[in-house]
């Protein structure tokens, strides 16, 4: 025993050893070409070493850093250090305060900033939400959690661009969006009234006051989140220049991180508060008495400022558009050289004001930094008639007094990365320090920054990813502040604090400019509802005046055209052929009820799980999905079922602007893993290098059926002269039509028939279960087929009009549509038109099958619709022999959605994290039958 452990020690060492030793080579092989920039970083530490910590900043030595980090791979321990000791460095440059002890009660922001630093500048969006009690009640409803429609509390704001109004009313937007979303999801129950308080009894007012407050102060701490973030992975981002680093790397300036044991045992110290320059904490009798001069005339209602020309509408909104105006100049406008000259009284008062305060001088406050001293006036700038004008007026560079210096201080140079924003020196460092003390002296940004107070949903809401925009997060806030109005890789919604002009010239020179869009935002409205039975069938039998809208997604993915893609002959020639292909065995359907039942059981036995004298399985994963174990070439059913999901979600079910830019990654590299492994085992089924296509999947049927379908179906695609490459292309996207819906539409039938309003035909069902009559079997399906109608998992399709003008007919009334109008086919209310599905609410299993529209109509109806129902009757039949099957309690047993526009129901994750287009679990109950 001790000779085993000690060699299973020795491998442990080794392993480490060699992970290591990898490490290290990764970080050696990337700075290859950086030789020489890494000896100047070398030379630059140890000359600030022997200088006792002072950095000559003029060498660019922080910009050489952010340089050698981001140039090191993704996950690399050097870059991990190398981080830290950056953070610790400009943390420590501004004094930081102790925070005593708080306590449960502390779990939100005060109004007043007390209870974390009151006389520190906190990003808390205090010019959103006020800076005390009397201001914060004038912006809020006390209802759900609701700020009032487009207010902010800061009246200063008024006099500054009307782009900053737009900005503030963004995250006004943003927060009641998010309210919205706490209160939908209702995370364990936190937001509810409390247990058996009504309406009419005492506590019912208290109560719903403090709903309204949990919403208030979680939706406040959910939108400070993003506003940090968006400071951090898009402001820093920029002014950094990191969107231009050829090298893509996800580093970037958090201050969160830990950093635990790089200077001391406890590491760079986390939410006690900071310090801050004089300009955020005091103010002068001059300047306030101006203020309330000008503010006297100011309505006292918030809801009631306007600004830059803006009318407010009838609810209390500004125009989307005239906000989108006002946000896109910001974005499109490039920044004045020089103070405007109306401001030169206000610059000429703040040089007195700063001389009455004794603010340090320009050299002195570059010591408190540990940044080298000016010796010389052409050091500060070396241009001639400013060197001349500060020797003029101050004599030495210790004289010169803190403003003027900074204003008058040279510019850096652009480096990529490093240096984009280009200011002076000392303002450079003075902000990236401030920038660090602010975010990492506050506890809710550090400490109690986590799921548990923002919710899993609002702190997933305000992440960022380094795949979308580079890890920025400012397209979160626009997107859901004027949905519609961005489209998903729209560069004003992106990357918004850079032009669009030199962003283009950015990634023209990436080589990604193509992923982008750079037109201006623009409205796209919700689609056209079409909600009878008749006048869906009327648009989706129309492929001449109403188009398929899925071409460019699938083609994104695929690169091929597909038949569900387009509306031309070679569209509708593929879909006849793929038919044919599909339904060639003459005894296809007794195959799939065959392979469907026996599956089913056996996945029963293997997944259910014994809790006391019933057994509990997920009805929605441990049933469609077989759990084999696979190699690293291979998938297994679960795998191979969420890469069909991401491809069959992204093409159809892109529904969420914000999230589809990291969908479309998701589904790309998934497209081309799966093209790839499909392209071999095609070609390998052509050279009869192997029996069945079944190899994709590690998969085995049970008693032969379906033994070699998969095979068969590539032969026939490949004997009709159709080449590997279009043979692999016709699969993948029929595959993720056909599949990805089936378990989704399978889940929510059994909930329909264990809910309380139709669980009375459950013992019918059962009963028919039991029988091997043909005619059994038939009822059943009729059962699938109303569970489907009525629960139905497609919601509806869109169309494109293509025709200059028309009036549609939908029922009763006329619909008017133009040229380029989206329509959406709605598939529930269709399934409900009482013109035909008389008793519409009613299981009735006489109706005729051609009525059924859940699968679609027309040149574009589901294939795979006659399989989808054998296949929904066959797993009906084996659950409904098990005993007292039942709903789980609580939450395991529902599946949580909502409905996007009016439209599409989206499902959310089991973790409560985000919103998507399928159902994730559904946990079922059972009893002990004599058969398991």
């Amino acid at each position: 025993m001790a000779s085993n452990k000690r060699l299973a020690n020795t491998r442990d060492v080794e392993a480490n050893l060699a992970n290591l030793f990898k490490q290290f080579y990764h970080d050696i092989v990337s700075q290859a070409g950086r030789i020489g920039p890494d000896l100047r970083i070398l030379h630059g530490a140890t000359e600030a070493a022997l200088a006792g910590g002072v950095v000559d900043d003029r060498e660019y030595f922080v910009e050489n850093i952010i340089q050698l980090e981001a140039s090191l791979p993704n996950g690399s321990t050097a870059r991990g250090s190398l981080n830290a000791a950056f953070i610790n460095r400009l943390w420590n440059n501004l004094r930081h305060p102790p925070l005593s002890y708080l306590g449960d009660e502390f779990r939100y922001r005060t109004a007043d900033g007390s209870n974390n630093l009151r006389n520190s500048s906190y990003l808390d969006l205090s010019p959103l939400y006020g800076k005390n009690a009397e201001e914060q009640t004038k912006v809020r409803t006390f209802k759900d959690g609701r700020l009032k429609n487009d207010v902010f509390s800061e009246d200063r704001l008024l006099t500054q661009p009307p782009g900053v109004g737009a900005l503030m009313i963004a995250f006004n937007r943003f927060h009641n969006y998010m309210v919205g979303e706490l209160a939908t999801i209702n995370e364990d129950g936190r937001f509810s009234l409390a247990e058996g308080v009504t309406q009419g009894q005492p506590d019912y007012d208290k109560a719903q006051l403090k709903r309204d407050n949990d919403l208030f102060q979680t939706g406040r701490l959910v939108t400070c989140g993003l506003y940090v973030n968006i400071i951090l992975s898009d402001y820093l981002r920029s002014i950094l220049n990191l969107n231009r680093n050829p090298v893509p790397s996800d580093w970037k300036l958090d201050p969160r991180e830990d950093f635990s044991q790089v200077f001391d045992s406890q590491g760079t110290p986390l939410g006690i508060g900071n310090q801050v320059a004089q300009r955020y904490t005091m103010s002068t009798d001059d300047f306030l008495q101006g203020i309330r001069k000008w503010s006297s005339d100011l309505p006292g209602d918030p809801g009631n400022w306007t600004f830059g020309g803006l009318i407010r509408q009838e609810d209390g909104t500004f125009p989307d558009a005239e906000l989108i105006r006002l946000l896109q100049a910001g974005t499109e406008n490039i920044s004045g050289k020089n103070i405007p000259r109306v401001f030169k009284a206000l610059e000429v008062y703040g040089i007195q004001q700063g001389r009455q305060w004794g603010l340090a001088t320009l050299n002195e406050f570059r010591l408190f930094f540990k940044l080298k001293p000016y010796t010389t006036f052409k050091g500060i700038n070396p241009d001639p008639l400013v060197a001349e004008a500060l020797e003029a007026i101050y004599r030495h560079p210790d004289n010169v007094e803190l403003y003027p210096g900074l204003l008058a201080e040279e510019t850096k140079n652009p480096m990529v990365p490093g240096s984009g924003l280009c200011p002076g020196f000392t303002t450079s460092f003075a902000i990236l320090s401030d920038a660090v003390a602010l975010v990492r002296g506050d506890r809710f940004f550090t400490v109690d920054y986590s799921p548990s107070n923002l919710t899993s949903f609002g702190y997933t809401e305000t992440s960022s990813d380094f795949d979308v925009a580079g890890g920025g997060v400012m397209y979160k806030l626009l997107m859901r502040a004027f949905p519609g109005w961005y489209r998903a890789n729209s560069i004003y919604a992106l990357y918004p604090f850079t032009t669009p002009e030199a962003n283009l010239e950015t990634f023209k020179k990436l080589g990604t400019s193509q992923r982008f869009d750079f037109g201006k935002p623009s409205f796209i409205g919700r689609p056209t509802p079409i909600t009878t039975w008749q006048g869906v069938v009327d648009v989706l039998s129309d492929q001449e005046r109403f188009h398929v809208p899925w071409g460019n997604h699938t083609f994104q993915l695929t690169h091929h055209d597909y038949m569900l893609s387009g509306d031309a002959p070679a569209n509708t020639e593929q879909r006849h052929f793929v038919q044919k292909c599909l339904y060639s065995p003459e005894n296809g359907l007794e195959e799939v009820k065959q392979f469907y039942e026996s599956i089913t059981a056996k996945l029963i036995r293997q997944h259910s799980h014994k809790i006391g004298e019933s057994h509990q399985m997920d009805i929605l994963f441990d049933i469609p999905l077989q759990e084999n174990g696979a190699g690293s070439d291979n998938y297994t059913g679960r795998e191979l079922s969420d890469v069909l999901a991401n491809l069959f979600g992204y093409v159809f079910l892109d529904l969420d602007t914000a999230e589809s830019f990291k969908n479309r990654i998701i589904a790309e590299a998934d497209t081309k893993n799966l093209g790839e492994k499909m392209q071999a085992r095609v070609a390998g089924i052509r050279a009869q290098s192997f029996p069945s296509l079944r190899h994709v999947l590690q998969l085995r049927s049970s008693d032969g059926a379906l033994k070699s379908y998969g095979a068969e179906l590539v032969e026939r695609l490949l004997g009709s002269r159709k080449g590997v490459d279009e043979a692999v292309w016709t699969i993948i996207p029929t595959a993720a039509a056909a599949s990805a819906t089936q378990s989704q539409g399978w889940a929510q039938m059994i909930d329909l028939y264990l809910s309380d309003k139709y669980r009375s035909h459950w013992p019918a069902i059962q009963k028919l279960a039991t029988s091997d009559e043909p005619e059994a079997f038939d009822k059943l399906k009729k059962y699938a087929l109303e569970g489907f109608r009525l629960s139905t998992p497609a919601f509806g399709l869109l169309r494109t009009v293509v025709a200059d003008t028309m009036d549609l007919k939908d029922g009763p009334r006329v619909v008017p549509v133009k040229k380029g109008d989206s329509i959406f086919t709605d598939f529930v209310t269709a399934g409900l038109d009482p013109s035909k599905f008389p008793d519409p609410y009613e299981i009735k299993l006489d109706r005729p099958d051609h009525l059924y529209i859940h699968h679609g109509w027309g040149p574009h109806a589901c294939l795979g619709r006659p399989i989808v129902t054998v296949a929904g009757a066959s797993m009906l039949r084996v659950c409904a022999r098990l005993s007292n099957l039942r709903r789980a309690p609580g939450p395991a047993g529902e599946m949580k959605s909502k409905t996007v526009n009016e439209a599409f129901k989206v499902y959310l994750a089991e973790n409560g994290s985000k919103w998507g287009p399928f159902p994730v679990s559904k946990m079922v109950i059972f009893d002990k039958t004599p058969n398991m």
